[in-house]
């Protein structure tokens, strides 16, 4: 099954053209300079670490602009989001994808770093967070 899972998400990179391994989100203030960088600055698919990890990108530009989404510590090491906003860059982002973060996701690192703490810290006082997050755990069968 990993094997098939594998060979889809391979599949669909190939097809897509993917080249750059990151997906970022640029609010919309960005949106009117003249170079191609708008609101989403991406290839057409997340970086894959494992069948479920993908590198995202959050960037504040302006004033007022938040992450938009809580997170508790869970007893895995990782942070898990615990609510998304219906405003902030995190559904901005979502709006943009075919599999969007969503509450359960697990953030596994923030700018590089993989400690609670580090990530707390990032998320609470950066304006731009490059962040590796793992989709919300499957059912176990």
């Amino acid at each position: 099954r990993a094997a098939e899972l594998l060979a889809a998400v391979l599949a669909l990179r190939a097809e897509n053209g993917a080249s750059e391994a990151s997906t970022s989100f640029r609010p919309e203030s960005e949106a009117a300079q003249p170079s191609l960088q708008g609101m989403v600055r991406s290839s057409s698919a997340p970086q894959v670490h494992s069948l479920l990890e993908r590198k995202i990108v959050l960037t504040k530009t302006v004033q007022g602009d938040t992450f938009g989404f809580g997170f508790v510590e869970g007893d895995d090491g990782a942070l898990h989001i615990s609510r998304i906003s219906d405003t902030g860059l995190l559904v901005r982002w979502n709006s943009t994808q075919s599999d969007p973060v969503t509450v359960g996701s697990r953030i596994l690192q923030v700018n590089g770093d993989g400690s609670v703490e580090g990530m707390r810290q990032w998320l609470t006082t950066a304006a731009q967070v490059e962040m590796v997050v793992c989709g919300a755990a499957a059912a176990q069968s």
